[in-house]
């Protein structure tokens, strides 16, 4: 876990705010899961989905699974996908 914390107080006030705020977060040393192939199938891919909204709300999301260049992380080098 991370935090980031803005503020126009002193660090060392901005510090005691967080410490007091998540010193009871217990540490369990949980590592991220890794997926080394694409949890989506030919069964998923390439589907099309209609949908009839509910609300009047203009929002869309779009995620495409793309392969992992965790490993590539602090290089420069570019990636054809």
């Amino acid at each position: 876990m991370s935090v980031a914390v803005l503020g126009s107080e002193t660090l060392d006030e901005l510090q005691a705010v967080v410490e007091e705020m998540f010193l009871d977060v217990e540490n369990r040393d949980v590592e991220a899961p890794i997926w080394t192939e694409n949890p989506y199938g030919p069964n998923e891919l390439q589907t099309r989905i209609e949908m009839v909204p509910v609300k009047d709300i203009r929002h869309l999301s779009v995620m495409f699974p793309v392969p992992d260049t965790t490993v590539h992380y602090k290089s420069s080098v570019s990636l054809k996908l």
